[in-house]
Order: C-alpha cells, then structure tokens, then sequence
C-alpha cells in the first residue's frame, strides 16, 4: 500500500488498478504471447493501468519472472513513435525501481530509434530485436 500511497503523491491520480484480460491488439503481441506460453513463462497481458502525469501506461505484458527483484515488463513494437518513447521514459522515471522494461522491436528499426534518441537509457532497461 505504500508503494500505491507513494504514486498517488507523485502522480496526483488515483492507484493503479487491475483490469479483466482482453484482446491482443497486434500481431506481435499474438506472437511474444504464443512464445511465452510455448516457453512456459507465466505473463499477464495489459494486467494494470499504471496512472501518470497527464496520461496512464498499460504495459503489454508483465512476467512473474523479476530482474533484481523488479518485475519484467514486456513492450512488442512494429513501430514506435517519440510520444510512447516518451510515455515509457515516464514510467520508468516513476517505476522503474519495481519494473525492468524491455522493449522489443524489429531489428532493423532498432538502429533507425538509435539515431533519432529514442532509444536512450531513459526510455527502457534493455531493447531485444524481433
């Protein structure tokens, strides 16, 4: 509870909240979904909303697997634009030190992110190609 209390003071909005499972929303989620479960590694698909300033963060999929006791967090991306890589610098500014977020993109794209500083150590903890 008190990291909730904490975020609420931070952010000005109400606690994260727990939503029902829905519908992937890309085919690459459909394909990081089937690995993950052909692998055997237990995720949530867009378990919680996580509130920010100004806008909210649903992260694709959460692992129960943890990285220095921060949960994994799982970001597929055919494309990413400057807005979410400034949505993901947001989340982990504010929650980072319970969440290590990797983002996985097409690996050709990965240089392109590079040379338009979307890809900088602000924006995730690791970037894995695709």
């Amino acid at each position: 509870m008190q990291f909730f209390e904490h975020i609420h003071g931070v952010t000005g909005q109400p606690h994260a909240y727990y939503q029902s499972m829905s519908r992937y929303k890309s085919g690459w989620e459909i394909k990081t979904a089937r690995i993950l479960s052909r692998m055997e590694i237990p995720f949530g698909y867009e378990p919680i909303d996580f509130p920010l300033p100004g806008d909210n963060y649903i992260p694709d999929f959460i692992l129960e697997k943890s990285v220095h006791g921060r949960k994994i967090v799982l970001e597929p991306h055919y494309e990413m634009t400057k807005k979410q890589a400034r949505k993901y610098s947001l989340f982990k500014q504010i929650y980072g030190h319970d969440f290590f977020l990797i983002l996985l993109l097409k690996n050709d794209l990965i240089p392109f992110y590079h040379k338009r500083n979307m890809l900088t150590d602000d924006v995730c903890d690791d970037v894995w190609p695709i």
